[in-house]
């Protein structure tokens, strides 16, 4: 992974024109922030553009813990489309990336840079979120596949918590480490 910022997508969703430029943007501008997201609209099947209200206002700066705290209070429900965040690249490095989950593995992610750090919602429209028979949240077994992301996206957060760690400073790497050599030396190799 190279460059400062990750924009969280899924492979169906659309970015709309400006968008990144509008996020990134947000983050520059506020001191301390680890993650921003913008509103998205779904796009239907027929090409409607339906809107939504967010359920977390207001917007602007949403402190480490509040995000996940709610989601707690209400039952595991994420109250941003979490497919559609932009985030610090060495805040994801810190925390080990994505995890390994059948689906949710954006909530997971979020779960745990929200928890640890501040994040921005802003209120532009910045994405559109498709709807179409073929998503993953159309299968029969998608219930069962939430429920175990959710869960594995709060005991992410919930560990974070009893650790106390922290990632209050925003750094962005000084150094990135350059392309290593390909293939991988063996032992014998180096030993030569």
């Amino acid at each position: 992974m190279q460059g400062r910022y990750v924009q969280n997508l899924d492979a169906d969703d659309l970015l709309l024109p400006g968008a990144l430029t509008r996020i990134v943007t947000s983050i520059e501008e506020h001191d301390g922030l680890h993650w921003a997201f913008g509103q998205a609209d779904d796009l239907m099947p027929d090409g409607r553009r339906v809107s939504f209200e967010p359920w977390i206002p207001p917007y602007g700066r949403m402190p480490a813990g509040r995000l996940t705290a709610w989601v707690d209070e209400h039952g595991g429900n994420w109250p941003i489309p979490c497919a559609g965040v932009l985030y610090r690249a060495t805040t994801i490095r810190a925390l080990g990336g994505w995890v390994a989950l059948p689906i949710g593995q954006d909530i997971a992610m979020l779960a745990a840079v929200a928890e640890l750090t501040d994040g921005w919602q802003d209120e532009a429209k910045t994405w559109l979120y498709r709807q179409h028979e073929g998503q993953v949240s159309r299968h029969p077994a998608y219930d069962d596949w939430s429920h175990i992301a959710r869960t594995a996206a709060l005991q992410r957060a919930a560990a974070l918590r009893l650790t106390a760690a922290s990632l209050s400073e925003v750094i962005d790497d000084p150094h990135p480490i350059p392309h290593l050599a390909l293939p991988m030396k063996t032992a014998v190799d180096l030993n030569d």
